[in-house]
């Protein structure tokens, strides 16, 4: 092949690849309801009441709880995180059903926060952590309880 050759088809061949779809670092993958429910220590539905940016890039916003399906979660309570373009990216006055874990010394490592591990704090992580409340997903997750410490 002579030279003259080798210009069209790489020309061809990258303007073939332009076309392929890339996906973004950091797109999310939506996994079922169900994964999202399975793999959290915390589900639960509430209304952010404020936003604390905390240390590093850390931030706690406080919430009052309205229903729980999985964990034991106070009618008032904490739920930790870091904001990403993966979100989550809580605002005072929304309402929100919120998937979250424990917090670990390995949660901490892996997001570089500051400070010590508090065990009971509960941490929303970016993708499925936090969604907006809709009657669908409410129906989606079933059967909720009360928070704690409120009559049921």
């Amino acid at each position: 092949m002579n030279a003259l050759m080798k210009v069209p088809t790489l020309t061809m061949f990258l303007a073939l690849f332009a076309l392929v779809p890339v996906r973004a670092a950091g797109e999310c993958v939506n996994f079922p309801l169900a994964t999202d429910k399975k793999d959290a220590d915390f589900v639960f539905e509430g209304t952010v009441k404020q936003v604390v940016p905390l240390e590093g890039n850390e931030v706690a916003a406080e919430i009052e709880t309205h229903q729980v399906w999985k964990g034991k979660v106070s009618a008032t309570t904490t739920a930790h995180y870091v904001p990403t373009m993966d979100g989550p990216s809580l605002k005072a006055g929304e309402r929100y059903i919120l998937f979250g874990v424990r917090e670990t010394d390995r949660l901490r490592k892996d997001r570089a926060l500051v400070g010590e591990v508090h065990k009971d704090t509960i941490w929303v992580p970016p993708c499925s952590g936090a969604s907006r409340t809709s009657p669908k997903l409410v129906k989606q997750l079933g059967r909720s309880k009360k928070p704690t410490g409120v009559r049921q």
